[in-house]
């Protein structure tokens, strides 16, 4: 998985700034704009400067500070007056990232002013990005000093400024934030208003918005116990947050995947996923992220028995959080203090850590008085405190329900079970459901509802106790069985679930790895080779037109931009460019030059002894050739220039040669190292760069391929196989666009003309049938009926328009349309089709002529001229088939045609239904006319 840009182009110069500029921006879009800033003056190079500020906010701080800095002296000494404008968003843009930097080091009184400073500014210049931001950023400062009501107003109030800046990606980020919120307060509630709410592909969505997208979708899998699946996202989370340069959260995304395959038991992977955050925190020095890792860390190394290590690492933890008071993250480390506590036996400790979680959690919902209570719970009963234990271990369970959280009721039920055995009961106010079985039950019944979830052991072997307890010795064994069975399973599903979380994390690196192994080669070649330059302009060009060249996407442009920039920075009289073909056998050549013209291509076998080029593609490697002008070479082309110094290197991709490239000079030792390190890198360029334009040319030819037969596929499927006529599916596609002109016409000169009918704005339905048709299957047989239908197809087609639709409707039937004509026009229409079948007789094979006549049925849409929409089209092709019926009624060879009578408004809606059956009493009465010939 990769975070992308949408805009797959690679643009360089003022293209490669962002607009608007985004929230967090991918490492594609730094890397444009770093390779851009150079070319940058004046304005633009103030705004490259303060983009790239933004971007290395948490990916370099010191960078972004830097560039902040000196953006703000360079804009302070040239205005003397108050800022405004550009000048004043851009300073405010440099205070948000001072502020940001604050705020991530955990000077909160530091961090705030500043940022409301910059929103200050934001709001005299109208930006609404700016204030987005800034309201963002607060929103943050407020949450974690445990200040949860100012948080939630400052990110409805960023919400609704990117909503009005029609900004999708902060959009959907600040929305995807509350929705998380919203489901620690309140699960059942979050799940109605923000379940629906978000789009489904996440990766399609702006690259900005991902992580937190992501991020809600792993909070709901937790919450709702699908640990499996809230793995997954969270993975998803810290591998986007690291591509889009959000490194803090890629670190709480580290602790929260720990978390979670610790709540699956897996404490083993649980505590190599915290060790990845950990190293990231203390390389970045941020207190709240160094502080959850420790955090979780110690609970990990607590749940696999290290308690030793576990209360360092809390204690390291304790140092660098609680200076930071009321924050979630303290209230989280309280509560592992607390367990710790529990499971060293020092249960007053433990009910004083308890008691000291701040309001933060309690603010946060039901999570943190639940663990609060069941904490409580424990040590009560471990101090022999069973009234106070049973009190505080019904209020855990009864939170856990309320909250929907099934892994909480679990441990509830646990705790309140053993208290219960241990403590006895109250028959006064217990019954049977209250029982310690009943309760185990109850938690097993849970368990197995969980996806990926494994009945604890601990439960099974305590329901076996209370089962031999109640003399239920059966149960007992058999429940005791499971608990074994358990323990021993819990090894090999360990071993599984790792395995299946190293496979997660080697197939997300291998694809970042493979999705950015070309831009590295480049790049590293070309730092390679600045080491060696005196000067910086070397890198920054040979960056530039490695940008140039790969942008290309065909060998030609390809080979013309590498002959451009080889003459531009070497000594160069000759190129050649040679490409393997597909058998590895052969190099042929697709480009060559000298002195400034193009040469004959040529072809060389890779066993060539004699050719340097083969022996280059044979040993895989750069040389460099020199010769005295007395020297003869043995692989000197007749015709060509006489060349004293060459270069060859391989153009190769992961061990692949593409195909292999030489420059020729006439010079001696006209190549030396910086030479070499400058060649080493165009090859480099032009490798990507073919295999680029190889893949690119596979895909259009199979796009190409498919597009075609997909063409073939919908005309054969619009089209009847005998007569190349269309079908009623054509029909069905493409008539309602012009039922609508139709509709449309007649709707305007009923508003304009109310006395007069539209030119050239009726629909005409012809219905076309062979007279006794069946006869000639039965005498001739099928393949002379067939000739007939086509030879009255082409017919049809010499007395039809372009313009107009011919569709076989089935059998011996024929539907033609005649679009936008004249209604007044249909008889002579219909005398055309007649004549044109009964005219001439149909010439079949072997000589053998018949004389075959049609018939015809014809009516017009819309049918009444003064409500054009009564009757739909398939309505009027009734119609006409009515009157096709009563041609063939009337001696068939002749054309009926059905119309309205003149002046004549819609008839109720079943006398309408009547007509189409049978229209012979409505042409009685004078309500419809009937139109015949010849």
């Amino acid at each position: 998985m990769k975070a992308t840009d949408t805009d797959r182009t690679v643009p360089s110069g003022p293209a490669a700034l962002e607009s608007p500029l985004q929230l967090f921006g991918t490492d594609d879009a730094l890397a444009r704009l770093e390779a851009a800033l150079p070319e940058l003056q004046g304005p633009e190079r103030l705004l490259g400067l303060a983009h790239l500020a933004w971007l290395l906010r948490e990916r370099d701080p010191k960078r972004s500070l830097d560039n902040a800095d000196a953006l703000t002296a360079e804009l302070n000494a040239k205005l003397k007056a108050r800022p405004a404008g550009s000048a004043a968003i851009l300073l405010a843009r440099m205070d948000l990232v001072r502020a940001e930097q604050r705020y991530l080091h955990a000077d909160w009184a530091a961090a705030q002013p500043l940022a409301e400073q910059a929103m200050q500014s934001f709001e005299r210049q109208g930006e609404l990005l700016g204030q987005a931001d800034a309201q963002w950023l607060l929103c943050a400062l407020h949450g974690a000093m445990g200040q949860a009501e100012t948080r939630d107003r400052c990110l409805e109030q960023a919400i609704a400024l990117a909503r009005a800046a029609q900004e999708p990606g902060r959009l959907l980020c600040f929305e995807a934030t509350q929705a998380r919120f919203d489901a620690f307060r309140d699960w059942p509630a979050s799940e109605l208003r923000w379940a629906a709410h978000f789009p489904a592909e996440i990766e399609s969505q702006p690259a900005s918005a991902q992580a937190a997208l992501y991020l809600y979708q792993a909070t709901r899998a937790f919450l709702a116990s699908d640990f499996a699946r809230a793995i997954r996202m969270f993975m998803c989370v810290h591998q986007i947050a690291l591509q889009t340069g959000q490194l803090y959260g890629a670190i709480t995304a580290s602790a929260n995947v720990s978390h979670s395959f610790g709540k699956l038991n897996d404490h083993e992977a649980s505590l190599d996923w915290v060790q990845r955050g950990l190293e990231l925190a203390r390389g970045c020095g941020w207190p709240q992220g160094l502080g959850a890792c420790l955090t979780q860390m110690g609970e990990a190394l607590r749940r696999l028995g290290r308690l030793e290590q576990a209360q360092a690492a809390l204690d390291e933890a304790q140092a660098i959080l609680a200076p930071l008071g009321r924050s979630r993250n303290y209230a989280m480390l309280l509560s592992c203090r607390a367990e710790l506590a529990l499971d060293r036996g020092d249960n007053e400790l433990a009910l004083r850590l308890f008691d000291e979680m701040p309001e933060t959690a309690r603010e946060s919902g039901h999570v943190g008085l639940l663990e609060a209570n069941r904490g409580k719970a424990k040590a009560l009963a471990q101090m022999g405190q069973w009234p106070e234990a049973e009190t505080m271990a019904e209020a855990s369970l009864q939170a856990a329900i309320a909250a929907g959280m099934p892994d909480r009721q679990i441990e509830a039920l646990q705790v309140l079970a053993q208290i219960r055995s241990r403590g006895g009961m109250d028959p006064e106010r217990h019954g049977r459901d209250d029982l310690p079985l009943a309760l185990l039950e109850r938690a097993l019944e849970i368990s197995r509802s969980i996806e990926g979830l494994q009945p604890p052991p601990e439960l099974l072997a305590a329901l076996a106790g209370e089962y031999a307890r109640m003399a239920r010795f059966p149960q007992a064994y058999g429940m005791a069985v499971q608990a074994s069975a358990a323990r021993e399973k819990q090894h090999s599903r360990l071993a599984a679930e790792r395995l299946i979380a190293m496979q997660l994390r080697y197939a997300a690196e291998s694809a970042r790895a493979e999705a950015e192994y070309h831009k590295q080669l480049a790049s590293a070649e070309a730092r390679r080779s600045v080491l060696l330059h005196e000067q910086g302009q070397t890198l920054e060009r040979l960056g530039v037109i490695g940008q140039a060249i790969t942008a290309k996407l065909d060998a030609e442009s390809i080979c013309l931009a590498l002959h451009e920039h080889v003459h531009e920075l070497l000594d160069v009289t000759a190129l050649a460019i040679f490409a393997m073909d597909e058998k590895g056998e052969q190099l042929n050549s697709i480009y060559v030059s000298e002195a400034g013209r193009r040469l004959p291509m040529r072809t060389l076998r890779v066993d060539d002894p004699v050719a340097s080029a083969a022996r280059c593609a044979r040993e895989r490697r750069e040389f460099t050739i020199d010769r005295s002008p007395e020297e003869e070479s043995p692989s000197h082309v007749p015709g060509t220039l006489l060349s004293l110094s060459g270069m060859y290197a391989p153009l190769m991709i992961n061990e692949r040669v593409l195909g292999v490239m030489t420059i020729q000079s006439p010079r001696q030792h006209a190549y030396g190292e910086r030479e070499q390190l400058i060649f080493r890198t165009l090859c480099a360029y032009g490798a990507i760069a073919l295999d680029n334009a190889n893949t690119y040319r596979q895909l259009e030819a199979t796009l190409k391929t498919l597009r075609a037969t997909q063409a073939r596929l919908e005309e054969a499927s619009l089209s009847d196989p005998l007569t190349g006529l269309r079908n009623r599916r054509f029909l069905m596609q493409h008539l309602d666009a012009d039922i609508s002109i139709s509709l449309r016409r007649y709707e305007d000169a009923m508003r304009q003309r109310p006395c007069e009918t539209p030119e050239e704005a009726d629909l005409v339905f012809f219905m076309v049938d062979i007279d006794h048709f069946k006869a000639v299957n039965d005498q001739h047989g099928h393949a002379a009926g067939d000739q007939i239908l086509i030879q009255v197809c082409e017919r049809l087609r010499e007395v039809s328009r372009e313009s107009d639709y011919l569709v076989r409707w089935g059998g011996e039937e024929f539907l033609m349309v005649a679009r936008l004509s004249s209604r007044h026009e249909a008889g002579l229409i219909a005398e055309r089709i007649r004549s044109a079948v009964a005219s001439q007789p149909f010439v079949l094979e072997q000589g053998l002529s018949l004389h075959k006549t049609c018939s015809v049925g014809f009516s017009a849409f819309p049918f009444f001229a003064k409500a054009p929409g009564r009757l739909s089209w398939e309505e009027v092709v009734e119609l006409a088939d009515q009157g096709l019926y009563r041609a063939k009624r009337a001696g068939r060879n002749r054309w009926v045609g059905l119309a309205a009578a003149e002046g004549q408004t819609p008839p109720p809606e079943a006398e309408l239904k009547a007509w189409l059956r049978e229209p012979e009493p409505a042409l009685q009465v004078g309500l419809l006319r009937e139109l015949t010939g010849p």
